[in-house]
């Protein structure tokens, strides 16, 4: 029964990834890591303008590492909490958080999402 509320958990786990703006905060990320790279090599702009411009891309670039680790955080509690209820209705021998801990579970884990995502693709998902 473990195995099974694991699966479910994955599911929901590539699901909330591909659901939440993951997507749009690590463009973001990489689009203002390009520009300051491109600040920072241009023999044209001044270093007074240089420090200016890197101010602002650092402080965007730190919004969007923020934004990202917020929605890792929403992730891991909504996929707690379900593993928890799970738990709760379906008792077996075994917290399905203490397993998921194992190397056993972790295993099984990575092999679950790899595989529904495969198929999600294939399938033609968006």
């Amino acid at each position: 029964m473990i195995y099974l509320t694991v699966c479910l958990l994955c599911i929901l786990g590539v699901e909330l990834f591909i659901r939440l703006p993951f997507r749009k905060y690590i463009a973001a990320l990489g689009h203002v890591s390009k520009k300051s790279v491109r600040v920072v090599t241009s023999s044209v702009i001044s270093d007074h303008w240089k420090e200016k411009a890197l101010q602002r891309y650092s402080r965007d670039m730190a919004l969007a590492s923020l934004s990202i680790g917020f929605l890792l955080i929403v992730m891991a509690l909504l996929v707690g909490i379900a593993a928890y209820l799970c738990d709760l209705l379906l008792p077996s021998g075994r917290s399905t958080l203490d397993f998921l801990s194992t190397g056993s579970g972790i295993s099984v884990a990575i092999i679950v999402s790899c595989v529904y995502v495969f198929v999600r693709k294939k399938l033609g998902a968006p």
